[in-house]
């Protein structure tokens, strides 16, 4: 499996990016000079970990008790807001936040979630 859901590699074929999988960045695959020489225009390095970070006070919530992690509520997001950008469903739903939001963390996407 490549780790890319179905959808979203569908959405990222559909505005021309080309995906490869069981490569690697090293000087016996590929290299960004290699890359540069091929035209490559743009790069994206994906290395995040694949799980997110959960404490244990929140052990057990879940979205059902408006608990999100980015891993759940920025696809959510993505989804409902893009609408004719891909063949996702065009009835899906933005997640219903209510009340006081918190989010926790100082990175891109705590701030991704923050601003979504």
């Amino acid at each position: 499996s490549s780790g890319i859901n179905a959808e979203y590699g569908q959405l990222m074929k559909d505005l021309g990016v080309e995906v490869e999988t069981g490569r690697s960045l090293s000087t016996e695959d590929l290299t960004l000079k290699s890359l540069k020489h091929e035209g490559v225009s743009a790069i994206f390095i994906g290395i995040g970990y694949p799980d997110p970070k959960v404490s244990p006070i929140f052990q057990g919530l879940t979205e059902d008790h408006g608990f999100y992690t980015s891993k759940g509520f920025l696809p959510k997001v993505s989804k409902a807001s893009k609408s004719g950008m891909c063949k996702c469903s065009k009835s899906a739903l933005l997640p219903s936040l209510n009340g006081t939001v918190i989010v926790l963390g100082a990175g891109d996407t705590a701030f991704d979630c923050a601003t979504s």
